[in-house]
């Protein structure tokens, strides 16, 4: 995100906006915020499929792939949502869901879904540019090419 502001004695010349400057008629400074990086949530959504247990094991490889990295990992399963310190039980003992529930409300964070099956909510989840929705036919072409 930009921001403007008037050139002062000692600014770097690179970060002058020129084009604006013609327009005012006076040097304009252009600032850049530094954004702060987004939070990722890794999100087993474990729905009732075929395809349940091997996405849980895929997803599953992935956690332990990256969960030494500041990446956060939730299961959704029947008994609920495990999200603090994942551990292999955790995998072990989830239960897929015999009903569709709604999603937990994650805010503004890069969400990255993995579903074993498609569904009419996960397609609605997935129009937000937060969020990306992996089924396991999806991730297997994705890992085969």
């Amino acid at each position: 995100m930009k921001k403007f502001r008037p050139y002062q004695p000692g600014d770097r010349l690179s970060q002058i906006d020129w084009k604006l400057s013609s327009k005012q008629q006076e040097l304009v400074l252009r600032e850049y915020e530094q954004e702060q990086p987004i939070e990722t949530i890794f999100l087993f959504y474990g729905k009732n499929s075929a395809s349940f247990e091997a996405m849980l094991s895929l997803f599953y490889s992935f956690w332990q792939e990256f969960q030494k990295d500041k990446a956060r990992f939730v299961l959704l399963g029947e008994q609920g949502a495990s999200s603090t310190n994942l551990t292999q039980e955790d995998f072990s003992t989830i239960q897929p869901l015999n009903e569709e529930v709604e999603l937990p409300d994650f805010g503004k964070k890069q969400i990255i879904h993995f579903i074993p099956e498609m569904n009419q909510q996960a397609e609605v989840f997935s129009a937000s540019r937060w969020v990306q929705v992996y089924d396991y036919q999806q991730l297997l072409q994705q890992l085969k090419e």
